[in-house]
């Protein structure tokens, strides 16, 4: 399904963009998946889907907000998701 989002964001990255608020959801949900490789692709597509000024702001605050209710996430992921953000945006 990550690869589907990707190769969306690659073919339709605009339309993609107008749902990508609807697909957060999801796609924060997997940044518990225990594949570092499949939280990459997550943050890949979550990198693609924030960068204007519209999705950042809404981003920033959901990933916050994520991790601050999710203790362990930010405990055993935490470094590995701030530090793929940074690269990526």
């Amino acid at each position: 399904a990550l690869q589907w989002v990707h190769m969306l964001l690659t073919k339709s990255a605009s339309r993609v963009m107008q749902l990508s608020q609807q697909l957060w959801p999801a796609l924060f949900k997997c940044l518990s998946n225990p594949s570092n490789d499949a939280v990459r692709l997550v943050i890949e597509a979550l990198a693609r889907m924030a960068p204007d000024d519209d999705h950042f702001g809404p981003f920033c605050h959901r990933l916050l907000q994520q991790l601050r209710l999710e203790r362990a996430l930010l405990e055993r992921r935490g470094a590995l998701i701030i530090k793929q953000l940074c690269e990526l945006l």
